[in-house]
């Protein structure tokens, strides 16, 4: 008898053994078996596991048919061998009797069930989970030899397998299409997992929100732009030089602006030296127009195709409504960043009492980032993408110091005008409020 329970056991570990590979090649990922058949160990196993993974069909009927036959030899061994001795035991207890041989032959069948189960399929797959790629490559080779041994049967099957689909109208052809959200959370778990970097998710995220944006999102208004006036005299432009510090500027004609060229701080003051006016026509590169529906990731291209440092963003009617520089994309990739090291100008301020105090030109995404917002007032209906549109969507119309809303848990204050412009907003957590303060907040609102 201890033979018997000893190859009844075997078929159970036989079971868990297709139950693994099963597990193991369909929760392996194509690109990890590929590196670790190209990389330093050159693993054979990983190749046929590649291959096992390719060919679906063939490599699942293998696991059935083998699963099946371990299941019908496990119920005909332990009906045959094992429940015959242990009713004969039973048979001969007292209070038992006759009811020796059913219930024999029930043990035999809950045992082997629960080993089945735990042993041949739960315990298996799990340690397959661990390290898929590991395990697929390991047990490639013995399946890829079952698989030819079985080859008519696996043949035969996956016949009766595509007809059925196609009598159901199901498409036997795998759906591998990855998706955005599928790629953010691999690099969310492999940043968990310390694989990946917290600065290289960032980046990633970045990039990902970048290709939804469009030129308009990501430009610096045209109010905002360091103009030099081509007709202007030199004092004038150096003086906007000195104002501006800046290292792009556009170029314009007369009090209109209309734009003839771009140019770059270097090229202008490498012609300082040499004469007493500065050649603009001589150093400036002609204006790259694009649209201000182009999505972002498509300006980079064009900027990069065209070699050119800024391009200016138009509407519809050809007006100019900002630019787009090289350091703004970047910017919109990696967070803020200065050519000189500084530190960066700082929309966003943390206040010590755990309020905030905001730029009104902070992007919407930069607001939603820090404070764990899902959105601003009006985002999902209106065309805004900084806070200030955001606040003057909320009121509809030009708000005045002192004016304020709640939000989501936060209490919006518009603490400094410059002219139209919303310059400075306090957000506060409505739990930093006072009770009296709360109460107005909620009126306003």
């Amino acid at each position: 008898m201890f033979l018997d329970v000893l190859i009844l056991f075997a078929l159970v570990v036989f079971n868990g053994f297709f139950a693994l590979s099963e597990m193991a090649v369909v929760s392996s990922r194509s690109a990890r078996l590929q590196a670790l058949a190209d990389g330093d160990s050159k693993s054979s196993g990983a190749r046929v596991a590649a291959r096992l993974r390719e060919e679906p069909e063939r490599f699942l009927s293998t696991v059935q048919i083998g699963i099946t036959l371990i299941g019908v030899l496990s119920g005909a061994f332990g009906a045959a061998t094992v429940s015959e001795p242990l009713a004969e035991i039973l048979t001969g207890v007292e209070w038992i009797g006759t009811y020796g041989e059913p219930l024999a032959f029930g043990l035999v069948v809950v045992i082997v069930t629960i080993l089945t189960l735990v042993i041949g399929e739960l315990v298996p797959k799990r340690i397959a989970l661990g390290n898929p790629e590991f395990f697929a490559s390991a047990i490639a080779r013995p399946m890829q030899g079952l698989s030819r041994l079985f080859s008519p049967l696996v043949d035969l099957l996956s016949v009766l397998s595509d007809l059925t689909l196609r009598f159901l109208g199901i498409s036997a052809e795998p759906v591998s299409q990855v998706t955005e959200e599928e790629i953010r959370q691999l690099v969310i778990e492999g940043a968990e997992a310390g694989a990946i970097e917290d600065v290289e998710r960032d980046i990633v995220h970045r990039v990902f929100r970048l290709g939804d944006k469009m030129a308009y999102d990501i430009m610096t208004p045209r109010r905002q732009l360091p103009w030099l006036d081509i007709e202007a005299p030199l004092e004038r432009n150096a003086a906007v030089i000195r104002e501006s510090q800046s290292m792009r500027y556009v170029v314009g004609r007369g009090p209109t602006r209309e734009p003839v060229g771009v140019i770059r701080a270097e090229d202008l003051l490498a012609g300082l030296p040499q004469s007493a006016e500065i050649d603009l026509f001589a150093s400036m590169s002609a204006p790259l127009y694009v649209p201000e529906s182009a999505k972002a990731l498509q300006v980079l291209g064009i900027m990069q195709s065209e070699n050119k440092f800024m391009a200016l963003v138009v509407d519809e009617f050809g007006e100019v409504q900002g630019a787009i520089t090289m350091a703004e994309i970047f910017r919109a990739m990696v967070g803020d960043v200065t050519p000189d090291g500084s530190a960066p100008r700082l929309d966003i301020i943390s206040r010590k009492d755990g309020s905030f105090l905001v730029d009104g030109g902070a992007t919407v995404d930069e607001l939603k980032d820090v404070l764990g917002l899902q959105s601003l007032p009006g985002e999902d209906t209106e065309d805004f993408n900084t806070l200030a549109g955001a606040m003057l969507h909320y009121f509809g119309r030009l708000p005045t110091e002192g004016d304020e809303f709640v939000w989501d848990g936060y209490r919006f204050e518009v603490i400094d005008l410059d002219g139209t412009r919303i310059d400075k907003v306090m957000i506060a957590p409505l739990r930093n409020i006072p009770i009296a303060g709360l109460r107005s907040a909620v009126g306003n609102s």
